[in-house]
């Protein structure tokens, strides 16, 4: 933790994965974060992939909550709601991954935390951003992978779509949360306007696909993007050659890299590298 941000406070009314880990970057960066959980603790105290803890909390709270403090709320209640709107007037940053309308119905959206704090900003993390026809649907890393079309490049022409290993959109959506609410506090140092920040999953899928949607408007089939090129195995080899022994099968190190290598040049080293 470094003190970047100090005397920088933000309100987070976040869960699952992409608005806490977001949040957890300024966190990091010396912010002050106050985490509101819910009743019985977030989600992230209770889950882990496994059932291995750390001095009774979970892996993923540790990693995706670190340097913050919490207070639980039960935002159902009106006296909470009240606590809420007193913790907007004292904060530089509100941020939540609610689905898109909840929060105003609670009368902590972003109208209502304007008449509070003027100078706010409201930071949304959503499936598919505030508004559109997609608005009201489920947001979730797998299902935002199929409807991208991140699941197709990751998988193959012969298997089919593929979804990618980690919750890979969730992180890169956390890191343009963060960006985004950067950004804003840099307007408001410059100009003491607040506002409103706005990151959707599928955008954030979206940006991780530039260089095959490139590959796709320049003419390549869909399941054809994703195939190596000339140049990407150049720079892999170029990567990877000072690591790996002179044949692929003892390349110990990247021994996943080593068998994707083995794959694609079954031969063995290929030449001039």
């Amino acid at each position: 933790m470094v003190d970047l941000l100090k005397g920088i406070r933000v309100l987070s009314l976040n869960h699952f994965l992409m608005g806490p880990v977001g949040v957890q970057f300024l966190a990091d960066l010396g912010a002050d974060v106050i985490a509101v959980e819910p009743p019985g603790g977030a989600f992230q105290r209770k889950w882990g992939g496994a059932d291995k803890r750390v001095d009774g909390q979970s892996m993923l709270l540790l990693t995706g909550n670190r340097n913050k403090r919490s207070l639980t709320l039960d935002l159902k209640k009106p006296e909470a709601v009240v606590i809420a709107r007193q913790l907007i007037a004292k904060s530089d940053v509100i941020a939540e991954n609610f689905r898109p309308g909840v929060l105003d119905k609670l009368g902590l959206g972003y109208e209502d935390a304007k008449k509070i704090n003027p100078q706010i900003i409201y930071a949304a993390a959503s499936g598919y951003g505030p508004d559109g026809p997609y608005v009201d649907r489920p947001g979730q890393d797998l299902l935002i992978q199929a409807l991208s079309g991140l699941a197709m490049i990751t998988g193959s022409r012969e298997q089919g779509p593929r979804a990618v290993g980690v919750s890979a959109i969730d992180h890169h959506g956390a890191a343009l949360f963060a960006a985004g609410i950067l950004a804003a506090l840099v307007r408001k140092a410059r100009t003491g306007q607040g506002c409103r920040v706005d990151v959707s999953l599928l955008s954030a899928a979206l940006d991780l696909q530039m260089e095959s949607f490139t590959c796709y408007l320049n003419g390549q089939r869909p399941d054809d993007v994703r195939q190596p090129r000339p140049g990407g195995r150049l720079v892999l080899r170029c990567a990877l050659r000072h690591l790996c022994d002179t044949r692929w099968a003892h390349c110990d190190l990247f021994g996943i890299a080593g068998g994707a290598l083995r794959r694609a040049w079954p031969s063995g080293r290929p030449a001039n590298s």
